[in-house]
């Protein structure tokens, strides 16, 4: 991952009230790439307990927003890695 955001980062979005506070966002990089690096598949629902906890800076009234970016990476394939250990064990 080279970005995870969650809150809200958008000026513009619709809320009730105007007085309310529409900057407010946290860096969840970390927390994203322990549940997500390395798996070929991640689904994190943005009701999420642990980033609803990341997100302290934003009211609890306005809805948050979950923000991601990545690259994918090919991966070492097993195969090369067994051929290589019996090389060297040889």
């Amino acid at each position: 991952m080279t970005t995870a955001e969650y809150g809200r980062m958008e000026v513009g979005k619709c809320i009730r009230k105007k007085d309310e506070f529409i900057g407010c966002r946290n860096d969840v990089i970390q927390l994203l790439d322990r549940w997500c690096s390395g798996r070929q598949e991640c689904t994190v629902r943005v009701s999420n307990e642990g980033l609803d906890a990341a997100n302290i800076s934003c009211l609890e009234i306005l809805r948050s927003y979950l923000k991601v970016e990545y690259k994918c990476i090919e991966g070492r394939k097993f195969v090369m890695l067994l051929l290589l250990i019996n090389i060297i064990y040889r």
